[in-house]
């Protein structure tokens, strides 16, 4: 047994070696196979993702040529829409301009008494054209028609068109026509241009005025208006302000002249009355102060005094104040009244935009004329009085001051001690 296993260990001793070379060989040999592998497998990879690159490469280039023909697109959409909304602003404004152009035409037609048969442009124009060829032919030859004056009375006129201009004379006359009215309504007369139109008539050739604000200077002047015409648009409410008005500017002169009439205060009465001897006849006072003298001549200093000298100062001061006070109602009066004009002017204002509607200035012109006009009035009447009363009551006090401060300096004056005074003196 011992020897068998002897055997067998010597055996594998020689066996080993030669198992373990051949084991490396082979190793070896894998070794080789795989690194030829992975060379292959590595190119192959290699040449894959540059060919993965190209395609990616062309995907991204097609994909910008792709954005880009997109955008095109869209501006190109946008563009078209642009283009949409362009048309249709354009084709209205072209309907707009047709619309005015018409209702040029229309106004032209009916103020040259030329009605229109319809609304087309093209008919339109053809009878504008008349119409211009008719004025040209008319243009710097007198002929004959009726001419409204201002009084609302008809005359018969030479009329003349020069240019824009139309003039005309009568017997005593001349001057501009209202080319917007449909009656040959007189615009503005030009006395002086009577004989500049014979003359144009004679000789063909004058010098005449014209209006180059195209009209608008004329209805300028016609709309300029008298101030009682002015004042009679406020209505019946004009009446009771022009009233209050009237009381203010009598009472306003009657207490202006009163004021004025007063007597002069003298300044320092008992200094004065002192170097006198008490005689208060060669003072010259005032009738006003002379009372309070007096008074002071017959009361000794005490209550009595001061409460005759403060009844006679009651007195005076009733007579200074008196009707001063209506002058200050006027003041309040008057913007009420104006302000009741007002809302009885746009009350009518109401009405009759009921009956006529709100389109037609006309209709409702005279509603608002009465609710401006009488608030103009109120205050025109009531900032005058304000101001009056101001002035007016301003000097009264001024001239009750002094004489209160004549009484309080009489009311402590001893006549009889400052006689007897005088007369041990002497």
């Amino acid at each position: 047994m011992k020897l068998y296993l002897w055997l067998v260990t010597a055996l594998l001793c020689v066996v080993a070696p030669l198992n373990a070379s051949d084991v490396i060989q082979s190793l070896q040999h894998d070794i080789k196979s795989a690194q030829a592998t992975l060379n292959k497998t590595e190119k192959q990879l290699a040449r894959e993702n540059s060919n993965l690159s190209r395609e990616i490469l062309n995907a991204e280039n097609a994909v910008l040529l792709l954005r880009k023909e997109t955008e095109g697109v869209i501006r190109a959409q946008d563009e078209a829409a642009l283009s949409i909304e362009d048309v249709e602003n354009r084709l209205k404004q072209w309907q707009q301009q047709s619309q005015y152009q018409t209702h040029l035409l229309n106004r032209y037609l009916s103020e040259s008494e030329i009605a229109p048969k319809s609304d087309d442009l093209t008919e339109l124009l053809a009878l504008a054209r008349k119409s211009f060829s008719e004025t040209q032919q008319r243009q710097g030859l007198f002929y004959q028609s009726e001419v409204v004056f201002s009084d609302g009375n008809t005359h018969q006129a030479e009329l003349i068109d020069i240019g824009p201009f139309t003039y005309f004379k009568s017997d005593s006359t001349a001057g501009l026509i209202d080319k917007s009215s449909q009656h040959n309504e007189v615009a503005v007369l030009l006395e002086s241009s009577h004989d500049a139109l014979t003359q144009l008539k004679d000789t063909g050739s004058a010098v005449l005025p014209i209006d180059p604000s195209n009209g608008r200077a004329t209805m300028t002047l016609k709309q300029q208006e008298s101030i009682i015409s002015h004042i009679s648009k406020g209505g019946v409410w004009v009446a009771p302000i022009l009233l209050f008005a009237l009381f203010a500017v009598l009472i306003s002169i009657y207490k202006l002249v009163q004021l004025a009439r007063l007597d002069k205060i003298v300044p320092a009465v008992t200094e004065r009355l002192t170097n006198l001897n008490g005689d208060h006849s060669t003072l010259k006072l005032g009738s006003w102060q002379t009372e309070l003298v007096e008074i002071c001549k017959r009361t000794p200093i005490g209550q009595l005094r001061d409460d005759s000298l403060f009844n006679a100062l009651n007195e005076q001061k009733k007579q200074l104040d008196n009707l001063l006070g209506a002058i200050a109602v006027t003041a309040a009066v008057a913007p009420l009244l104006g302000l009741l004009g007002t809302v009885s002017g746009m009350i009518e204002t109401f009405k009759l935009m009921t009956l006529f509607g709100a389109g037609d200035p006309a209709a409702v012109s005279g509603g608002i004329s009465e609710a401006l006009v009488t608030t103009e009035l109120g205050l025109v009447v009531a900032i005058p009085a304000l101001l009056c009363h101001a002035f007016l009551s301003r000097k009264v006090k001024s001239h009750y001051h002094q004489l209160e401060q004549c009484a309080i300096s009489l009311s402590q004056f001893n006549f009889n001690q400052n006689i007897e005074l005088h007369k041990g003196a002497a």
